[in-house]
């Protein structure tokens, strides 16, 4: 059964094409860019989702206030209240002031909001933590003063940007009342600024191109110079380190990073002298990463408090701010061993994995049980994990370890999973110099692990584990890790040098997980340091000075520009020559991977370097001074085997064909390639050996499926030294090409039994074809198809490919003529372009003599009108409607319960589609429906009945049908209507927010049945049963009733809950709808016709073989439908004698 909703094309439109940018993934708040300009900025904040948590303070009731991914007050005794902080981009030169517009206000009386905590240590349990009251809560003044305000300006790598900072409420503590803004309007004008200090002006690195992007939500690549580079690697060193650091220096060159070495001999080995001498390698050569080699005595670090290091600061480079212009890592060493183990454990990691490294995709996550309303989202360590956990899930990782200490993990279990191989692993507790306190694992076990080519990452918020100033370190031991000489341990740690606090450490660690998994769109980052410390951005955006104290001290232990690994490598498929003349322009690589990097390098010196696009590396070679000899190819990936290779350059002995350039024009004339159209390639080729070609044939050869048709080879009879040829040749593209198919051509050119092959990538724009969501509204309006009456269903569709429709689009519709007409005659969409949208609206009038509730089938297809071959595969609807009152209503009032969808879907998937599903404030006509399920929501999201809506629903009970009822305020807190004395029950309470673990109450259908609750629980409503009805499900702790079942002698039923249908999580939660709907004894007809098991509209063998199975419990899961058209004799029970029954009945029709 589909919902019939009423909305208008105007509105679907918008829900196709709207713009909303989303501050971080699993928000509460949404923030629109209205508009833009080089003088102004319009941002409009959208909150919602409220939710009310009750937290008992004295015995007293105060109310927090939560929005997700929103950050609670850290002022110590001041009011509770979330707030969220984005940053904006200015003009150089300018600076942001700003007014604001506040709409949809709601207010809540009678509400006190608890005092922060304030910020604190993970030396401290929070439990241990009273409240204490700032004499704020005496006045009668609103906090905070000022809704928004911006922070001081910060530059970053060149750019300049505010952070706004919004809280969304106004608390007022002497007459507990808050105002609640859901809807804030911030326009922002840029200005002369004559007092700021003007930023280092710098190119944007790759690195740091897609951190600007993710960080300013205006961001703009016209506003900054990008160069397609990953910019370079300094290493900082003493002398001694030189000769271990070698290896390393030609690898990072190799793969495509440039990288240097200097020593503190030369540079000075204070601080200052080596900020400096960072500063000018970052203004003139534009680097993006630093490594520090040695201890600290070696090579210095910042000391911004007596006993507590700072790496970090060394990245400070542009403005009074932690937003560091470079990434700085550190090799903590003693000794030329400790240096050497890291070297080639980087290289190990980076260069040879192979497809067999199959750990890279699993990991642990380690927790404490503490923090439970002081971390980060009020998160406790354990619940933070989790969540953390099904982020990595829903990536590529299949198993995340769980060392909670709820679980008591132990050190060795710790110890064997590391040893098994693991790629990341993440640790939120408390920790130590030595160890990590929750489970237990120290520098003893990490000295013994035998975890050889299978090193995780590591991020850490725990105390001291990265502090390197008393000892050697927890962190610095991950690195320093070997056996026997062969390293062990950790790739790279991010740990800190001092005591962490609760809350923002946690963000961080949430930020680094969102930009590993790739939850922002376009933020791809694949360095451990390019995730790390974008991720401190989020942390000092959000909690301001509290963010910069933990990012100045969470050093990064190891290469920042190492490149993690998160998934079974994967091999390169490259196609190239592997020799090259001197005087060509340029080496042609086709590659399976876009994002790949090819490098071409001699002796551990970087000569070129470019980034595959469109399955294409071009390695320019012009501007390169090549001698005769051989050169290392590596080409390199995220998530890639890497591809070595030797490229030989050779002074031509004969004749040698290069190609000066290639082209290609498709139809209609542009340089793009289109599916269905006929391609002209143009060549430029020249002979740039020391004798003339004769019988020279060009032609172009592929496996690719998707390109067909090659016209004839092109053929020259002498080509002489340093000539120029121009020629064309031309191949078809299928019309069913996918969108941005990238076809892998060769243009193989041959000379006698000399042959040159030259490697292409064509890209194909393709059409795609997408169908919004349909709805179907009725003549009528009134949510209801009737019978007789005319109805139009409407969708849109909209090509968001990147090429257009070759053939017009056929829409076919197949139906049931029995139950309703199709009254379209006909339906072509003559041409459909790139972004083009094209709505749709069918019509079709139901019978008129038909059973009520008829379930009307119509299944849409498009199709290409007129083509012949290689035609696309285009979507298909496959709708079904209940023309007329469907036995079931499911109202939901409240317009934000998730507990009706989730019911609807549940009943859908079991295969009972006979229930209206109506989101309205309005109830429909109750006429025709003997079952009704009401949801009213909870607070503040709910809805109250009136005393009309009691009256419709009262005729469903006073015709001996069965009603359900759900919500939190409907049983004490909002008036009783004429409806409530059918269900029995008594209102105890106006409850609380302790609504955790529910089980089923005795002699009912949900007997042992248990789930864990979910759902909202503000001031949910405490019932109890009254006499003739029983406890249908029970709170465990505290003990009160949630959900109460009655049956009257004059035969109508009803359950009443207080809790979310939808906040119900569990493996019984379908033998729980089960139950309802056998309580409710919905009409065997509704669900299912008896004896057809199968629902195939035949009663035969087939349905004996299916019911005996579902006895024998041998095959898939039975569904309700099945269940219900099973039990051939009513009695409830699925046994023999249905299936003696169900025998009888097809070998003896008649009885």
């Amino acid at each position: 059964m589909m919902t019939i909703r009423k909305i208008s094309i105007n509105l679907l439109l918008g829900f196709l094409f709207s713009a909303w940018l989303v501050g971080a993934p699993n928000s509460d708040a949404h923030i629109e860019i209205i508009s833009e300009s080089n003088a102004e900025l319009h941002l409009q904040y959208n909150f919602e989702n409220l939710n009310l948590h009750e937290i008992i303070i004295n015995g007293e009731q105060y109310i927090q206030p939560q929005l997700m991914g929103m950050v609670h007050n850290q002022i110590k005794s001041m009011p509770d209240l979330p707030s969220l902080s984005t940053s904006i981009q200015i003009p150089i030169g300018k600076k942001a002031i700003f007014n604001i517009e506040v709409s949809n206000i709601e207010v809540f009386n009678k509400i006190d909001i608890p005092p922060s905590k304030g910020k604190m240590t993970r030396n401290i349990d929070p439990q241990d933590v009273d409240y204490t009251f700032n004499d704020m809560y005496k006045l009668d003044s609103n906090f905070p003063t000022k809704m928004v305000k911006i922070d001081s300006p910060l530059i970053f790598r060149g750019i300049k940007g505010n952070t706004i900072n919004i809280v969304p409420f106004a608390y007022n503590p002497f007459q507990s009342t808050l105002t609640f803004y859901s809807t804030i309007d911030v326009h922002i004008q840029f200005v002369d600024d004559r007092i700021g200090t003007a930023p280092i002006q710098s190119k944007l690195t790759n690195p740091f191109t897609q951190v600007m992007d993710r960080f300013f939500i205006n961001s703009s690549s016209s506003r900054y110079e990008n160069i397609e580079d990953n910019g370079a690697l300094v290493i900082i060193t003493d002398d001694a380190y030189i000769t271990p650091l070698q290896p390393l220096v030609d690898w990072k060159n190799m793969r495509g990073l440039h990288t240097q070495v200097h020593t503190t001999q030369l540079i000075g080995n204070t601080p200052e002298l080596i900020k400096t001498f960072i500063s000018e390698k970052y203004i003139e050569e534009n680097i993006s990463y630093v490594l520090l080699v040695g201890n600290t005595d070696q090579v210095s670090t910042f000391w911004p408090e007596p006993t507590i290091p700072s790496d970090p600061m060394y990245g400070y480079l542009d403005g009074d701010d932690a937003y560091p212009e470079v990434f700085v890592g550190r090799f903590s060493a003693n000794s030329i061993d400790d240096v050497q183990i890291q070297v080639e454990r980087v290289i190990r990691y980076e260069r040879d994995m192979t497809s067999q490294a199959f750990w890279y995709n699993e990991g642990i996550g380690i927790a404490s049980s503490q923090g439970d309303g002081q971390g980060d989202d009020g998160e406790s360590d354990d619940v933070h994990m989790e969540i953390i956990r099904e982020k990595l899930i829903n990536y590529n990782y299949t198993n995340i370890d769980q060392a909670y200490d709820i679980y008591g993990t132990t050190p060795q279990q710790v110890y064997d999973a590391v040893n098994e191989g693991r790629g990341i692993i993440n640790y939120a507790g408390h920790g130590s110099l030595n160890s990590w306190i929750s489970s237990g694992f120290s520098i003893a076990d990490i000295n013994s692990l035998e975890n050889v080519d299978r090193y995780p990452f590591i991020i850490s918020v725990s105390c001291y584990t990265g502090a390197s100033q008393f000892d050697l370190s927890m962190a610095e031991t991950w690195l320093r890790a070997n056996n026997s000489g062969n390293p062990t341990g950790a790739i790279a740690v991010a740990a800190s040098s001092t005591l962490m606090q609760w809350a923002p450490p946690m963000e961080c660690q949430d930020e680094f997980n969102d930009i590993l998994t790739e939850s922002y769109n376009d933020n791809q980052i694949f360095s451990f340091g390019g995730i790390f410390y974008n991720s401190t951005l989020k942390m000092i955006e959000s909690y301001g000075d509290n963010g910069v104290q933990e990012a100045k001290f969470w050093h990064v232990y190891g290469d920042p520009s190492v490149m993690i690994r998160t998934d079974v490598p994967t091999t390169i498929s490259a196609n190239y020559s592997d020799v090259i003349t001197i005087g060509q322009n340029s080496l042609n690589i086709s590659v399976d991977q876009n994002g790949v990097v090819g490098t071409l390098s001699k002796n551990g010196e970087l000569l070129t370097s470019n980034v595959a696009i469109n399955g294409l590396i071009s390695l320019p070679l012009s501007s390169v001074d090549l001698q005769i000899g051989m050169y290392d190819l590596v080409i390199s990936g995220y998530n890639s085997v890497t591809h070595i290779s030797e490229i030989e350059m050779i002074m031509p002995e004969s004749g040698f064909m290069a190609i000066n350039n290639i082209s290609f024009n498709g139809e209609n004339g542009s340089n793009h390639v289109n599916n269905g159209e006929d391609v002209l390639v143009s060549i430029d080729a020249s002979n740039i050996g020391i004798n003339e070609l004769s019988s020279v044939q060009f032609e172009l050869i592929t496996e690719d499926v998707f390109i067909l048709d090659f016209t004839e080879s092109l053929s020259f009879e002498n080509i002489i030294v340093n000539e120029n040829i121009l020629g064309e040749l031309s191949f078809h593209v299928r019309n069913d090409t996918p969108d941005n198919h990238n076809a892998q051509v060769n243009l193989l050119i041959t000379s006698g039994e000399t042959q040159w092959v030259h490697p292409f990538v064509v890209e194909v724009n393709s059409p795609e074809i997408m169908i919004s969501t349909s709805i179907l509204t009725e003549d009528n309006e009134d949510g209801i198809w009737d019978l007789g009456e005319a109805a139009t269903l409407s969708f849109v569709l909209s090509n968001i490919g990147s090429g257009s429709m070759n053939f017009p689009i056929q829409l076919n519709v197949e139906m049931d003529n029995s139950l309703a007409l199709d009254l379209n005659d006909g339906y072509t969409i003559e041409t459909l372009s790139f972004e083009d949208i094209h709505p749709v609206f069918l019509h079709f009038l139901s019978a008129t003599d038909i059973p009520l509730g008829s379930e009307l089938s119509i299944h849409i297809q498009l199709i290409e009108l007129g083509c012949e071959e290689y035609c696309r595969e285009l979507p298909e609807l496959n709708l079904q409607f209940s023309i007329g009152n469907a036995p079931v209503l499911i109202w939901n009032p409240s317009l934000s319960s998730s507990s009706s969808t989730r019911l609807a879907n549940y009943l859908m998937g079991q295969g009972f589609g006979s229930y209206d599903h109506i989101i309205s404030e309005e109830i429909p006509n109750t006429a025709n429906y003997h079952s009704a399920f009401v949801f009213l929501g909870i607070y503040p999201e709910n809805y109250q009945l009136t005393q009309a809506d009691a009256g419709a629903i009262v005729n469903i009970l006073n015709r001996g049908g069965n009603v359900y009822l759900e919500g939190g305020d409907t049983w004490v807190f909002n008036e009783a209507t004429d409806l409530h004395p059918y269900f029995h029950i008594q209102g105890i309470s106006d409850g609380s927010a302790d609504l955790i673990s529910i089980s089923g109450g005795e002699n009912t259908f949900a007997d042992g049945m248990t789930f864990t609750y979910e759902g909202a629980v503000n001031w949910i409503d405490r019932i109890a049963p009254l006499d003739g009805a029983q406890s249908l499900l029970n709170n465990v702790d505290p003990e009160y009733t949630t959900a109460v079942i009655y049956e009257d002698s004059s035969g109508y039923k009803t359950i009443g809950t207080s809790h979310e249908l939808g906040g119900l999580t569990g493996d019984q939660f379908p033998d729980y709808v089960n139950g309802m709907i056998n309580f409710f004894n919905f009409d065997a007809q509704d669900i299912c016709s008896i004896g057809d098991i199968n629902n195939d509209g035949m009663i035969n063998i087939l349905d004996v073989v299916r019911v005996v199975s579902i006895i024998l419990n041998n095959g898939p899961q039975e569904t309700v439908q099945e269940i219900c058209a099973s039990d051939i004799n009513g009695d409830g029970d699925l046994n023999v004698m249905d299936v003696v029954l169900l025998v009888q009945g097809i070998l003896q029709p008649n009885q």
